[in-house]
């Protein structure tokens, strides 16, 4: 039912988004400086509207039955996943001058696990990233970890930061963090959703912060996702993401 009625929010939001993307880019005429801000501000808020949609029908997903849900683990190119990442978000970034700098990573790179749900992760990250850095950079980096069982993937910026009371906190659905310097505001799932991912794919989450200085998210996941977890690993309504 949350699918279905998300399905049915995006498509007027999309004719909203189109609508003011084509005055935005001036193809309806030039705009004056007061027109071209209240264009942009609506696109920021479609743009968090579509974010908090996807966000309420991924956690409806992950809610809903008790039903479990099925890995589909194969190899993955990790270097072509976070070229594809890149290219993304490259808009976003671009239009808050922020920069996305993406390590690069051997081609010949791979990991077993599950693709869809690494990229939910990882995009999560980034989102979160960039909606809490006003400038400098969001980078991704990779750790193969030769001879160890994981690999660490790293999301870290140049943002606000956290403080330390509220870092136990960040993870917890609808938490948001105290602040007025962000553009708008946060649903507060994505991390959540991040967690319960990480967790259910066997990895562990870590963040290191400092006020002023930005945050780095740390993400340890299998090397390889035993292919025994499509049959016994609980990942609640997840069947069609």
């Amino acid at each position: 039912m949350v699918g279905v009625l998300g399905h049915e929010l995006k498509t007027p939001l999309q004719v909203i988004m189109g609508a003011s993307s084509l005055l935005s880019s001036g193809m309806c005429g030039e705009l004056s400086r007061d027109q071209a801000q209240r264009v942009a501000a609506i696109e920021r808020g479609a743009d968090e509207l579509l974010q908090l949609i996807d966000s309420t029908v991924t956690m409806a997903r992950l809610d809903q039955g008790d039903g479990r849900s099925r890995f589909v683990v194969s190899d993955v190119g990790v270097g072509d996943l976070l070229i594809q990442i890149k290219g993304e978000f490259s808009d976003a970034f671009e239009k808050k001058g922020v920069t996305l700098v993406i390590d690069p990573v051997e081609p010949e790179c791979l990991i077993k696990t599950d693709l869809i749900k690494l990229k939910e992760i990882l995009r999560n990250l980034i989102e979160n990233a960039r909606k809490f850095t006003q400038q400098g950079k969001v980078e991704v980096r990779f750790a193969p970890r030769e001879g160890e069982a994981r690999v660490e993937f790293v999301v870290s910026d140049t943002g606000i930061g956290i403080a330390k009371d509220d870092l136990p906190k960040i993870f917890e659905l609808f938490f948001q963090a105290e602040t007025s310097t962000v553009e708008h505001a946060s649903g507060g799932l994505g991390l959540n959703i991040v967690k319960r991912l990480v967790t259910a794919m066997s990895g562990e989450i870590t963040v290191d912060s400092e006020v002023g200085h930005g945050t780095a998210f740390h993400i340890y996941l299998p090397r390889a996702l035993p292919t025994v977890h499509n049959s016994a690993l609980s990942l609640r309504g997840f069947q069609n993401l």
